[in-house]
């Protein structure tokens, strides 16, 4: 997630916080909308489905681009303009970067980068655009998610030599979920040496279903039950409000961390909008 001041950009949790100031320039769904094409199938259901703050637009070679506007530092007029998706996500492996050189108190150039299994041959390419042309990283691979953890495994844990072990790794992440089935063994490399070997078995994903999917249903919910309130009769809709929206997104993630360790969760928004309470 990334925010776009008009001095400064904000990553993570301090996105959320400026998104309620420049909701318009805040991006925290670009997996979903990354390497598509502006007029697909898939965008016109993100579109029907999902909250929108941003400015979406096409660029030149189709492909969803954002039309933003910001106020440059030291002028006081905003300037539009069409930012392409590699630019964003190349802002923030720059901030990656940053943050790895930092832990590692050392350059970092060399990098492998998980991707979704679901990615196209375009997706994949234009997110390696990003990582090298705008991040100054060098891409050795892209791999998918998974497949990155299960080789982790095999470094890390030891099989015996006879034996073969078969594990599934199950990943929800924040916009898709996908499984993965892999089989371990040791392979006899020479007469006393033995090496980890890990054979990919099976892959299935769901592009639409992710913690943020999670998340929309239980604002639905809540909107409707305050849409419901007697006070709220004849007003319009509490989702066409962007800051009410923020608050009960907000609040949909206490919710889940609440019912992640109990049977029930209360809910209280104090003056969502126009003084009312939910």
């Amino acid at each position: 997630m990334i925010t776009l001041g008009n001095e400064q950009r904000d990553y993570g949790a301090d996105s959320f916080i400026a998104s309620g100031k420049f909701p318009e320039t805040t991006f925290a769904e670009l997996q979903r909308t990354f390497g598509e094409k502006f007029d697909s199938d898939a965008m016109d259901k993100f579109k029907e489905q999902r909250f929108i703050t941003n400015n979406i637009a096409a660029d030149e070679r189709g492909y969803v681009a954002w039309k933003v506007s910001r106020a440059p530092y030291g002028d006081e007029e905003s300037v539009q303009e069409i930012l392409y998706s590699e630019e964003i996500v190349g802002m923030m492996f720059q901030y990656m970067k940053m943050l790895a050189e930092k832990q590692a108190g050392g350059f970092v150039r060399d990098v492998v980068i998980t991707v979704p299994s679901w990615f196209t041959y375009d997706q994949r390419l234009m997110l390696k655009d990003a990582a090298e042309g705008l991040a100054g990283l060098n891409v050795l691979q892209l791999t998918h998610e998974n497949i990155g953890a299960a080789t982790m495994l095999a470094i890390d844990q030891k099989v015996e030599n006879d034996e073969k072990q078969t594990v599934l790794f199950y990943n929800m992440g924040g916009m898709d979920t996908e499984v993965t089935i892999a089989e371990y063994s040791m392979v006899n490399v020479t007469e006393k040496k033995w090496s980890p070997h890990v054979h990919i078995l099976a892959e299935a994903n769901v592009r639409d279903l992710g913690s943020k999917d999670i998340d929309i249903i239980i604002v639905n919910l809540l909107a409707e039950r305050f849409n419901a309130l007697p006070e709220r009769a004849g007003k319009p809709d509490v989702r066409e409000n962007v800051r009410a929206v923020k608050r009960l997104f907000k609040e949909a993630l206490k919710i889940k961390e609440t019912l992640s360790a109990n049977k029930y969760a209360n809910i209280k928004i104090p003056e969502l909008l126009d003084y009312v309470t939910l």
